[in-house]
């Protein structure tokens, strides 16, 4: 898991919690707030369109990591009943793959590039 959270961080201007489901609640319930009080500015009149937009692209691309969870889950629990603990090869070897390409090519260079 360690691997897996140092290889995938951030995906565009969003950080990517991969290992651990409280962070990606936290994400979008920020931005569940964000929406509720831009629709409200929007309400009283205030341009706020374009925000509430960005806002939306993100809560649709977390909620799709929240589908991959549920999707993950799924299909752990229908190779682990097919294969048994062998099934484990399969994300080893993703996990595995996905470092030797950050290694090639490092995400975490464009990370700092990206900070202020």
């Amino acid at each position: 898991m360690g691997v897996q959270t140092a290889t995938l961080t951030r995906i565009g201007s969003l950080t990517v919690h991969t290992t651990f489901v409280t962070g990606m609640l936290n994400k979008m319930a920020q931005l569940l707030s964000q929406a509720v009080f831009l629709n409200y500015d929007i309400h009283h009149g205030h341009d706020m369109r374009a925000e509430r937009r960005k806002v939306g692209r993100e809560a649709r691309f977390i909620f799709s990591v929240w589908f991959c969870y549920l999707a993950g889950a799924a299909l752990g629990t229908l190779m682990n009943s097919l294969w048994g603990p062998r099934a484990l090869l399969i994300p080893v070897c993703i996990v595995t793959s996905a470092a030797f390409v950050d290694q090639a090519r490092p995400l975490s260079i464009e990370e700092e590039q990206d900070q202020p």
